[in-house]
């Protein structure tokens, strides 16, 4: 069987986690360095050499499952570029490789929200760092379908997860009638259109509903 990794992309905030423990958990490990600090941490208050050296494991950890062959999955905002050339470089390695990029409408709301996770007792993002990732998150959305087999574009900016694009193969194979503004500037127009495109229902895109759109996706452990 060959082996898949899963990409789960977007900004801070967007929900990216989320829909990684909703569709993955039980799958696949998925190597996040965000739940390493937190690991890291307890007891250590606010070190900050944690995030460095969660970082660092997180990378350790990939690499390790990669060269063993084996179904994963990683969080990132895409905002470097060394997640892009990982993928290109997994994907040279004989595996699969999906991404699952989610987004929100606004750095408003990417502020709003992460701030909402802090008071729930989540890790702070300085505001800097926020901006940059994500202007540079919707920048290299383009280049990361290009490399991956398989995409699925999701909008969490309203009070549910959207599906607005699936892309396989090089072929769009469904899009929204609503694609929002944020999305439809960031994918060229080659990449959500085809000549097999057809249109898809807000109702269907529901990330929530029955229609799992991981449908033979993450294989189980």
């Amino acid at each position: 069987m060959t082996p898949q990794l899963w990409v789960f992309a977007g900004p801070n905030g967007a929900g990216k986690s989320t829909l990684a423990r909703r569709y993955a958990c039980g799958r696949i490990e998925v190597v996040s360095p965000d739940d390493i600090a937190r690991e890291i941490a307890r007891g250590r208050g606010g070190d900050p050499s944690v995030a460095a050296r969660a970082g660092r494991l997180a990378i350790e950890r990939r690499q390790a499952l990669r060269d063993a062959h084996q179904s994963f999955g990683i969080e990132t905002t895409l905002a470097g570029c060394s997640e892009r050339a990982f993928m290109a470089e997994t994907r040279d390695h004989g595996f699969k490789v999906n991404l699952v990029f989610v987004g929100i409408g606004s750095i408003i709301q990417s502020r709003s929200r992460v701030a909402e996770r802090v008071k729930r007792g989540g890790h702070p993002v300085p505001a800097a760092d926020l901006e940059r990732r994500f202007a540079r998150s919707m920048a290299h959305l383009p280049d990361a379908m290009r490399i991956a087999q398989l995409s699925l574009v999701f909008d969490n900016s309203g009070k549910r997860c959207r599906l607005i694009l699936s892309r396989e193969n090089d072929h769009t194979k469904l899009v929204s009638r609503s694609l929002p503004h944020g999305a439809r500037a960031a994918i060229p127009v080659a990449l959500r259109q085809s000549p097999a495109e057809e249109t898809l229902d807000d109702a269907y895109g529901d990330a929530g509903s029955q229609s799992d759109p991981f449908d033979g996706g993450p294989p189980e452990r």
